[in-house]
């Protein structure tokens, strides 16, 4: 089953990695936008990590960061 959902998850995704995959439907499906740290919590990845992804995607255009109001 997990190969099944990681092939699935890729194949929506083109040439992207699977936590590039992953990370785009997490915050696809998220009802507000979130913060680097909350994204960091739900991939399961420390806050370094989650923001050079956000980076990386933002950079192809996938996903759009914006200042927090706080």
């Amino acid at each position: 089953l997990f190969i099944q959902a990681q092939r699935t998850m890729t194949a929506c995704c083109s040439d992207a990695t699977a936590k590039e995959c992953q990370a785009v439907l997490l915050v696809g499906s998220a009802d507000s936008p979130i913060t680097v740290q909350e994204f960091a919590d739900r991939m399961g990845l420390e806050k370094t990590w989650a923001s050079r992804l956000v980076a990386r995607l933002e950079k192809r255009g996938l996903l759009k960061r914006t200042d927090h109001p706080d």
